[in-house]
């Protein structure tokens, strides 16, 4: 009972922390329509307010998966996806950690009203880094899936 409440809780929050950045790369052709001052802005806004829970939410899922991944197994194929999807999600907060946050940081401190000129290349910069994290998520979602699959058929 319990191994089966862990597999669909860590997957049901794996799959709401995915979605939001899925949603961002999405965005993103919206994002380049922005005129530069507006673009800092919302980078402003973005940075003051996801930036404070992000890495937490980060840490608590890599956390969950590290639990599902020694108490909540039935089979060593199990295990094995589900660390799997730990090392791709691992891949994914580093990406973000080095690649994304350091850019998003730089933005921040733009001055809204006259942003850089080069501020469409660090903008693409910026949007490649979430997408290519984000890539790393959206695998590590997909074999969270396929171990939850295989766990309940396990069972």
């Amino acid at each position: 009972m319990l191994a089966a409440m862990l597999r669909i809780i860590v997957t049901v929050l794996a799959a709401a922390d995915v979605g939001s950045r899925v949603g961002e790369v999405l965005g993103a052709g919206s994002i380049k329509r922005l005129p530069p001052e507006t673009f800092a802005r919302v980078q402003h806004e973005r940075v003051g307010s996801a930036g404070r829970t992000l890495p937490a939410r980060r840490v608590a899922s890599l956390v969950a998966l590290l639990v599902r991944a020694l108490f909540a197994t039935r089979t060593s194929r199990e295990r094995s996806l589900v660390l799997a999807a730990f090392a791709a999600f691992a891949g994914g907060a580093y990406t973000h950690a080095r690649r994304v946050a350091p850019r998003e940081r730089s933005i921040g401190d733009w001055d809204v009203e006259s942003p850089p000129v080069d501020w469409q290349d660090q903008r693409d910069r910026l949007l490649s880094a979430r997408a290519l994290g984000t890539g790393g998520d959206v695998v590590a979602l997909v074999l969270l899936a396929m171990a939850a699959e295989w766990g309940a058929q396990a069972s």
